[in-house]
């Protein structure tokens, strides 16, 4: 929601409860984590989804910067360039 306007940035629809989620430092990117344990970025001003990894037990954004920092379970992920996750 922006706040000036009142007018709703973005919504996203997802069919399993979330169990975490942060903006990024810029406001552009939502991370989020969902009971699957599945890891998904939604970029707020293209509206659009990506599902970063599966059986997620670990996800933060690092302090000061767009880079993200997950585990699964047998992996530590690191995304530099959150821009383009793949």
């Amino acid at each position: 929601l922006d706040l000036d306007t009142g007018v709703a940035a973005a919504t996203v629809s997802h069919d399993a409860r979330i169990d975490w989620l942060d903006l990024s430092r810029t406001g552009s990117k939502l991370l989020f984590r969902d009971k699957r344990r599945q890891l998904h970025l939604y970029d707020v001003d293209k509206q659009t989804r990506a599902t970063l990894l599966t059986y997620c037990s670990y996800v933060n954004w690092v302090p000061g910067a767009d880079v993200v920092v997950a585990q699964n379970r047998g992996s530590l992920c690191v995304w530099y360039h959150i821009d383009s996750p793949d």
